[in-house]
């Protein structure tokens, strides 16, 4: 019911934003967003403070926690090679696209800036339908594979803009690794996609 709901919430705010809003609304209600999710996280951020249980088990996992980012890595370039593969795209260029990591902002400025717009237009939607598909999937993944797969799909979103629904569907503990796993990903975007970028013939 909860991925209909949030299924519902994105279609009716692309038709409320193509036909209802005008430029200004949707420029003010972009502010508004950032403004409630920036909320949103605080109070995340202190329910995670208040819980002391939570950091014990997260001390106790140690470097444990960094298996969780690696294998999203490791997932989503090996992903991104056999999309590579069915959309004709070189090994070097679907790996600069994957090395996004849902960050689409960057990753798509970083390729264009590299002197690939077209590359950088892809990693763009490719890394906003990572978004849009990791918002969509992760109450269900988390119900039917826990709340540590559900942190795969959303890669470096997971420090921000997907943490309220890992930190609504997930543990204490989870929430976390989530945002651990976000940082870490989204530290490696600025240096893995210029990387693959330089690799391109």
């Amino acid at each position: 019911m909860m991925s209909l709901i949030i299924a519902l919430s994105v279609v009716c705010g692309v038709l409320f934003g193509r036909f209802l809003l005008t430029t200004e609304q949707v420029s003010t209600l972009s502010g508004l967003s950032s403004w409630a999710l920036a909320l949103v996280l605080f109070t995340i951020g202190y329910d995670l403070a208040t819980d002391r249980n939570s950091w014990q088990r997260f001390r106790q996992l140690g470097w444990r926690v960094f298996l969780v980012p690696a294998a999203i890595v490791a997932g989503s370039l090996t992903g991104a090679l056999f999309a590579g593969l069915l959309v004709d795209l070189g090994a070097a260029e679907a790996l600069s696209v994957g090395a996004g990591f849902g960050w689409y902002s960057l990753s798509g400025v970083l390729l264009s800036n590299l002197g690939y717009p077209s590359l950088g237009a892809i990693a763009f939607l490719s890394n906003v339908f990572r978004e849009l598909i990791a918002v969509l999937a992760i109450p269900a993944l988390s119900k039917h594979l826990g709340p540590l797969a559900a942190i795969a799909p959303g890669g470096a979103t997971t420090m921000d803009t997907t943490l309220p629904l890992l930190s609504r569907f997930g543990t204490h503990e989870s929430t976390l690794v989530a945002f651990i796993s976000g940082a870490v990903l989204s530290m490696l975007v600025p240096l893995l996609v210029p990387l693959f970028a330089g690799l391109i013939n």
